[in-house]
């Protein structure tokens, strides 16, 4: 008996070795036709700003540049040869291994905020063919995966300095914090989300309503490191308003179209509906908040509110730069921008349809896995669609080149 035990589990955790190496390659597959992609759109005027420019140049701001960004800077000065010219495909490369390493991050992250080992590789799964996420990791200029794979890192130190000796693992997340904000500005509303991983961890043990009594004594009841990160990000944010930049392009504000936008990136299944839809603007928007709100509502009867509430709040704070700074204008060719909303909407749709623990209501299970396989398929076909896409663009601008 003993020796089937062993075989048992032995076989479990081959079949689950075997499903990270399908699902790597997998991702991998999807992306490779991106190493053949070249320069798209603006991208040379974004790797533009560095040609002929000093290394401590690089961390001064540009009146003629929307962004403050020297960490951006200074890493697109990195793929210049000597000879001048800039190695494009080692920067597709990397778009793709950042894309992997935000894999393996959530994967760890979603394990120490409490999913099981299944459910946390079908939430990787689904960040890792989310299929808005296309822009960012096909083209080579966009920030994204690598500026969330910074903030990854960030929210894992932070897990794992939860214990007492874990000290030098915060200052180490607070560090990596601080490289994310100048990399892109974009960062700094997820200072609020060590604070969201902290609630929900806390109520789990105890109670929401124990969590919020212990805010009457922060810093002795530990708050003050999850806070920590709020603090830096709002001194930044009071630099990088004051620094010189280009005019026009952010500004205070918001959009219900931009709204709309974003929106879709938590339910993007209900977008492969529309089809020839004759639905208004505003008509989609009431579907997609409806929609949001039915998913969150799914999350919490499965008894995964606290989880379902995290992943949603992380995807509004990924949001919220674009929400209220930048116009629909910009917005609306700007794909890229939902990479941020990836992880959280991953772990929505898995609170929402993962099998219950219990065993119990056997036919909702099934359903609910029918429905993520569905949507995992879906993503493969889309982003498989996307990549063919570019695939024939990107040869049309070469030869024009």
């Amino acid at each position: 008996m003993v020796k089937v035990k062993t075989l048992s589990f032995r076989g479990s955790q081959g079949l689950f070795v075997l499903a990270w190496v399908l699902l790597l390659w997998g991702i991998l597959w999807l992306y490779a036709p991106a190493l053949k992609f070249g320069l798209i759109w603006d991208d040379p005027e974004w790797f533009g700003r560095v040609v002929g420019i000093g290394w401590g140049e690089l961390l001064r701001p540009f009146p003629d540049y929307q962004f403050y960004r020297p960490g951006t800077m200074l890493y697109n000065r990195l793929f210049f040869g000597a000879d001048g010219l800039l190695h494009v495909y080692a920067l597709h490369w990397l778009q793709i291994a950042w894309h992997l390493l935000n894999v393996a991050f959530l994967f760890a992250l979603s394990r120490r905020m409490g999913f099981s080992r299944w459910a946390a590789m079908t939430a990787v799964a689904l960040f890792g063919v989310y299929p808005l996420s296309q822009q960012a990791i096909s083209w080579a200029a966009p920030q994204q995966p690598m500026v969330l794979a910074l903030q990854n890192a960030t929210w894992l130190l932070y897990l794992m300095s939860r214990r007492r000796s874990g000290y030098w693992l915060w200052l180490a997340s607070l560090a990596i914090f601080i490289v994310g904000l100048l990399v892109q500005e974009s960062t700094a509303p997820f200072g609020a989300l060590p604070l969201v991983f902290e609630a929900v961890l806390r109520a789990q043990k105890s109670s929401l309503l124990a969590v919020l009594s212990s805010w009457r004594h922060p810093i002795r009841s530990g708050w003050l490191r999850p806070l920590s990160y709020l603090f830096i990000a709002i001194l930044f944010l009071a630099l990088w308003w004051f620094v010189p930049r280009e005019a026009g392009i952010t500004r205070p504000g918001l959009d219900w179209r931009v709204s709309a936008f974003f929106l879709q990136g938590f339910v993007y299944p209900i977008v492969w509906l529309r089809g020839s839809s004759q639905l208004t603007a505003v008509a989609w928007l009431a579907v997609f908040s409806c929609a949001l709100i039915g998913l969150w509502a799914a999350g919490v009867w499965r008894g995964r509110g606290l989880l379902a509430s995290a992943g949603l709040l992380w995807g509004v704070l990924g949001a919220s730069p674009a929400l209220i700074g930048l116009p629909f204008s910009y917005v609306q060719y700007s794909q890229r921008l939902l990479y941020f909303i990836a992880p959280g909407a991953a772990w929505m749709l898995v609170c929402a349809f993962w099998p219950s623990d219990n065993g119990r209501r056997p036919v909702v299970n099934a359903l609910g896995l029918v429905v993520l396989g569905v949507i995992f398929g879906g993503s493969v076909w889309q982003l498989v669609s996307f990549q063919a896409m570019y695939q024939a663009g990107t040869a049309h601008l070469q030869e024009l080149v």
